[in-house]
């Protein structure tokens, strides 16, 4: 393998280690919405939180350019992320409320 053959292998594999940890990351990011949506279900709270998420967009735009990064491709992955965490707590509240309704009846 040529030199340049084997930096290339050593960076990819540096990528696939990056690639697992924003994985695991974004992991614990779904166990957190999980322990937010109990919180929520409890109080009855919407589980869309407008103002939320442009406080978090801001945040975020904020910290991609202080890293160099494209402000349009941080908003496009965490746009996707919080769509899925939407629909995650939905299907959390669909699930417990049908949980509910077959015990009671």
């Amino acid at each position: 393998m040529s030199s340049s053959a084997s930096a290339l292998s050593d960076i990819r594999s540096r990528i696939d280690q990056l690639d697992q940890a924003i994985i695991q990351l974004l992991a614990r990011r779904q166990s957190a919405v999980d322990d937010i949506a109990a919180v929520k279900e409890e109080k009855n709270d919407d589980i869309r939180d407008r103002d939320r998420e442009c406080e978090l967009m801001d945040r975020l735009r904020d910290i991609a350019r202080d890293n160099d990064l494209s402000e349009d491709l941080i908003e496009d992955l965490y746009a996707s992320i919080i769509e899925h965490s939407i629909e995650r707590q939905k299907n959390r509240r669909t699930s417990a409320r049908s949980s509910h309704l077959r015990k009671v009846g």
